[in-house]
């Protein structure tokens, strides 16, 4: 068997996900975060979301590379200009690596990354100044460099009224009872990350040295564990409000984009799509896109302002017929009677080719 590093392991999933309806783009859309509506689409309906922008730094010359290598081992085929589709070998040797290397069952970067990102950057900071502060040293280089997240960071100093010695042990106790809700692997991967007086944390390939394992992996497993901080911290708010603090102005009801958080008020107020394309001075196909992600985020969201009963079981009936999520063929199939935007909404709704006979609302 050749060898596969788990990002080719990662893209070939994608492509498996994708079923060579979308692009080698979509790919490193999706891995790195791009905030599009067409991303955001891809990740739900092709349930792809838990790896939405877990892998930011990749490029999408590695991506290619690793397509390249993919189809050169025969574990993908090439059926149009940058679309691939997964051969069997392609699907025996995805199936192996994932069964022996599976990925983190608490990776959720739709939902979280966004929020764990910054409150990793403002809690390493946060420890690495009170080390320093409690072996008083003042010449040290901070560990992020970003002056938003230093700006917070120096504002949570200000506001905090009392000794910074008891302030060290408050966070101490939080940091423990949520990291005792961590398997021991994953508790001393977050601790070696962060940096203190004396040592800077380790890069994600020294922990791959260490633990021996692939790099990707450990990044993928570390980007798990922030999420499952955060959705701790969200759960124990009462137990660890020093924690709670570092996420409370960046966590979000629904993991929306702010424009489509916007669309939603207005909606709420009872608005039409013209008259928030009026009032937001945006064209009607934006809010369209907004409304899209909603209903794909939203459990309760209903659509039925936007497209009738009768208009979702046509669709819904040719979309399981043809078992494909690309919209020009479903569209092509149902004659044109339909919009682009009504076929998007039930499948957001649905859950795309895979749910289609979810019950839509």
């Amino acid at each position: 068997m050749k060898t596969l590093n788990y990002f080719s392991v990662v893209v070939l999933y994608c492509l498996k996900k994708l079923k060579g309806e979308r692009s080698v783009a979509a790919v490193h859309h999706l891995l790195k975060g791009k905030k599009s509506s067409q991303t955001i689409h891809d990740g739900k309906l092709y349930q792809l979301s838990n790896l939405f922008s877990v892998l930011p730094d990749h490029s999408i010359h590695e991506v290619t590379k690793a397509v390249h290598l993919l189809k050169e081992q025969n574990y993908i085929r090439e059926i149009e200009n940058d679309h691939f589709v997964v051969t069997i070998a392609g699907e025996k040797i995805v199936a192996q690596y994932l069964l022996e290397s599976p990925f983190p069952e608490k990776l959720d970067g739709w939902k979280y990354n966004n929020v764990a990102s910054h409150f990793w950057k403002r809690l390493t900071l946060i420890v690495q100044v009170l080390s320093n502060i409690s072996y008083k040293n003042q010449q040290y280089t901070p560990i992020q460099t970003n002056e938003s997240v230093q700006k917070w960071v120096k504002d949570f100093f200000n506001h905090f009224q009392g000794n910074k010695l008891v302030l060290i042990n408050n966070i101490v106790n939080e940091l423990e009872l949520l990291l005792s809700m961590l398997s021991e692997k994953e508790a001393n991967l977050f601790v070696l990350r962060l940096s203190s007086f004396d040592r800077i944390g380790l890069t994600y390939k020294q922990l791959s040295t260490m633990y021996r394992e692939d790099e990707t992996y450990i990044v993928l497993t570390f980007q798990a564990i922030l999420h499952e901080m955060v959705n701790l911290v969200e759960q124990n708010k009462t137990q660890v409000p020093i924690l709670a603090k570092m996420i409370v102005d960046i966590n979000f009801p629904y993991p929306l984009t702010v424009s489509a958080r916007k669309t939603l008020a207005l909606i709420n107020n009872g608005k039409s799509i013209d008259q928030i394309s009026k009032i937001r001075d945006l064209k009607e196909s934006t809010i369209e896109d907004h409304i899209v992600e909603i209903a794909h985020n939203i459990e309760n969201f209903s659509i039925e302002p936007f497209i009738n009963t009768n208009k979702v079981a046509l669709i819904q009936a040719q979309i399981r017929e043809l078992q494909t999520n690309q919209l020009k063929l479903i569209k092509q199939a149902l004659n044109s009677t339909f919009s682009y935007f009504e076929i998007r909404l039930v499948l957001a709704k649905s859950g795309g080719v895979n749910e289609v006979g979810n019950t839509i609302k």
